[in-house]
């Protein structure tokens, strides 16, 4: 009609909430394959020139992983940001496991890795850790030593002043490995009993705060970590059951182990047993033969 505006059909885009005067959607960008892991490479280097010669090796190594991570990820800017937390969980979780990470070299790696992301420390300190408890590395070390390594990781990040790992024997509460001077004291004992025996998780003694978490073997509760923190026990929370829900695939991993390992020495037995009966019968049977035949001679000599 005249004198009326002419109205126009638009389209809202999928997604984006755009319009287009003519109804139809606009297309999507591409995704970015052409990214290079920038992230990745300064935190390496960065690692490289503020680490001893003698970690330069597990550096390189564990560079090697988080190149196969950006790879994988499909070489985005995502997954730069992801290798690049990956190469600082391996690289971590390697020089615990060799003895030479100290709270230096943590707090560097840290940095590191909070520049290159332009994130805050505290949450990549968080990302990192739970990216260590699930590190391949400790599935391949004996169950003990990755479970001292991820306690150790705790105090080195500066989550918690000292913890311990405990468990019950024939009743009575007792510690598996510790780490800090004070991490088998009374206190620490008293609520890893409080937290095994279905208690509380919070004990406190003045100043100080203990926390604690259980580990579950096929949700059995078979352990406790215990650790005395100085910081938010919110935050202290998170980071053990973290850490518990790793140790909890250690455990089940180590029983799965020992039954095998008891399996196999029985059916070695088994076989062992049914070597010797057919031994015993190879030998017995023509010796058996042999004394009869002796007997009928001595028989007809008289």
């Amino acid at each position: 009609m005249d004198g009326e505006a002419e109205v126009t059909s638009a389209t809202p885009a999928a997604g984006t909430g755009e319009l287009r005067a003519d109804g139809r959607t606009p297309e999507r960008a591409a995704p970015d394959t052409q990214a290079t892991p920038r992230r990745l490479q300064a935190t390496h280097q960065h690692l490289l020139a503020d680490t001893p010669a003698r970690a330069h090796q597990i550096l390189k190594v564990a560079h090697r992983s988080a190149v196969t991570a950006f790879e994988g990820g499909g070489r985005t800017d995502a997954a730069d940001r992801h290798a690049a937390c990956v190469y600082v969980a391996n690289a971590l979780t390697a020089l615990a496991a060799e003895a030479i990470l100290d709270e230096h070299d943590t707090q560097v790696a840290l940095e590191a890795l909070a520049d290159a992301r332009d994130d805050p420390v505290d949450a990549v300190r968080y990302e990192v850790h739970s990216a260590a408890c699930a590190s391949p590395l400790l599935v391949e070390l004996p169950p003990l030593v990755a479970c001292e390594i991820q306690l150790r990781l705790l105090v080195l990040l500066g989550v918690v002043v000292e913890v311990s790992l405990w468990h019950t024997i024939e009743g009575s509460v007792e510690p598996i490995v510790s780490v800090g001077e004070g991490a088998e004291s009374r206190r620490a004992r008293a609520t890893a009993r409080s937290s095994l025996r279905g208690g509380g998780m919070l004990s406190m003694l003045g100043a100080r705060s203990f926390r604690s978490a259980l580990v579950r073997r096929f949700r059995t509760p078979c352990a406790a970590i215990v650790a005395r923190v100085s910081g938010p026990v919110a935050r202290a929370d998170a980071y053990l059951a973290t850490a518990a829900a790793a140790m909890s695939v250690i455990y089940e991993r180590e029983l799965l182990l020992d039954r095998s390992a008891e399996r196999e020495r029985l059916l070695v037995r088994a076989g062992e047993q049914r070597l010797m009966r057919i031994g015993f019968d190879l030998h017995d049977g023509p010796i058996q033969d042999v004394l009869s035949l002796g007997a009928e001679v001595t028989l007809l000599r008289y």
